[in-house]
Order: C-alpha cells, then sequence, then structure tokens
C-alpha cells in the first residue's frame, strides 16, 4: 500500500511542476492551434457548404426546367403544326400573324408527339425537392429529350434537341446524327 500511496504523491508532484512550469503552455501550443483552427474551419465549411449547395442546386434546377420549357414549346409547336388546318385553333393561330406550317401526319408521328406533350405537360411535372420527385422529373426529362430527338428527326427539321445541345457545349456536329455516322475514332490520330 506504501507504494501505492507514493506513487500517487509521485504523479501529483509531476503534475504541480507542469502549473508551476511557464513553458507548460507553448509545449501543447501546436496541438492547441490545430483544435482552434479545426472548430473554426468546421464552422465555417458548414456554413458555406450549404451556402454553395443551395446555389448550385437552384442552377441546376433552373437548367433542367428551362430545358423541359423548351421541349413543351417545341411538343405545342409540333402539336399545332399536327392538326388539321380547317380546325378552329390551327386557323386562329394563321390569322393572328403566325405562320404554322402544316405537318403531313401519320399515326407514328402523331404517337411521338402526343407523348412528347404528356411528358412535358407542367401540370403532371413534379417540383417536390425530394428524392422521388427528382427522380421522376429526370427520368421525364429524359424520355422528353428523346421523344424530342425522335419527332425532330422525322421532320428532318436541322435545329434539333441534339444538334442545338451539340452547339451549345462547342462539338462539331458530323452527319445527320445516325448510328452510322458515328466518327468518335479517327484513324492516324491517338489520345495521349
Amino acid at each position: 500500500m506504501a507504494s501505492e500511496a507514493d506513487q500517487k504523491t509521485e504523479v501529483e508532484r509531476a503534475q504541480e511542476r507542469e502549473d508551476d512550469d511557464p513553458f507548460a503552455p507553448l509545449l501543447s501550443l501546436e496541438s492547441s492551434f490545430y483544435d482552434e483552427g479545426y472548430a473554426l474551419g468546421h464552422a465555417e465549411g458548414s456554413t458555406s457548404g450549404r451556402i454553395e449547395g443551395r446555389l448550385f442546386g437552384l442552377s441546376r434546377g433552373f437548367e433542367k426546367f428551362e430545358e423541359m420549357g423548351r421541349l413543351q414549346g417545341q411538343a405545342s409547336v409540333w402539336s399545332a403544326r399536327l392538326e388539321d388546318p380547317k380546325a378552329s385553333n390551327a386557323s386562329d393561330a394563321v390569322s393572328s400573324g403566325g405562320i404554322l406550317t402544316p405537318i403531313k401526319p401519320t399515326d407514328r408521328l402523331r404517337k411521338q408527339v402526343r407523348r412528347l406533350v404528356e411528358l412535358t405537360d407542367p401540370e403532371a411535372v413534379s417540383t417536390e425537392n425530394s428524392e422521388d420527385g427528382v427522380a421522376d422529373f429526370d427520368e421525364r426529362l429524359k424520355d422528353a429529350k428523346a421523344k424530342g430527338v425522335v419527332v425532330s428527326r422525322m421532320l428532318g427539321e436541322s435545329g434539333s434537341v441534339t444538334d442545338q445541345g451539340r452547339e451549345e457545349s462547342g462539338k462539331t456536329v458530323k452527319g445527320t446524327g445516325e448510328m452510322e455516322d458515328f466518327g468518335g475514332v479517327v484513324k492516324g490520330k491517338a489520345k495521349g
């Protein structure tokens, strides 16, 4: 028992020496600066991360809804062009100064345009900010882009959805954009 008491007193004496030592805080200076910097960085990062995340989310959301709106506009125009010129809606559009050249309607074209109108309907598009809502919107946008490409190719329009996207990204458009026109590999030139 005497040895335990002696050990406690030696520990207490060492603690007293550290308390009396004026250089003791200097020996732990690096760890105290590290702890303080970590706490400040964590608080600052949490705040700025939320702000940057919100700004990024708003900009991405705007881009997605802008694309959906453009597709909806194209679907509306194609739908109006498919209507019978004797119908009242088409004659109203022509009489109000808008010139819509009619499209020779086929069953397949009508079906594709109708599906594109359904996909881009603002009443049916989810604006909910949840995982399911975002996934549903992204799926609708992907399907609507595909339908837009199909319809523009069926009509032979050069300013199609894919061509416009390529022009905005700076890629050159070769051929008609069909699968056979794939020019991904250039002979004689290797990357690197």
